[in-house]
């Protein structure tokens, strides 16, 4: 959203869809995105970035097993870990189930 500098009115609203890189469903839209996906981000050598986007861990499982990581990876970081889906994250790294 953006806003003009003298009065302070909204000039344009962002509208955002937030899909699921696996299997196309819409995880969110709207002005804000508010809903919990996990959001994967690989970061390249030539500083760039490419994200990716999961509606839950199974969509992410299935993600890694089928790609290779973009060309030039330098490093990855994951979605944080937190008490509401640390049982799902630990399934699949076991066993690739989600339970």
């Amino acid at each position: 959203m953006k806003k003009c500098p003298t009065c302070g009115q909204t000039v344009v609203k962002g509208y955002y869809q937030m899909i699921c890189d696996e299997c196309g469903k819409i995880i969110d839209e709207g002005e804000v995105i508010q809903a919990d996906y996990i959001e994967v981000v690989f970061f390249l050598e030539n500083n760039e970035q490419k994200e990716f986007d999961f509606c839950n861990w199974e969509c992410f499982r299935r993600f890694v097993k089928k790609h290779k990581p973009p060309e030039g990876f330098d490093f990855v970081t994951l979605y944080t870990i937190n008490k509401h889906n640390y049982r799902e994250f630990l399934a699949i790294l076991k066993d690739g189930d989600v339970k």
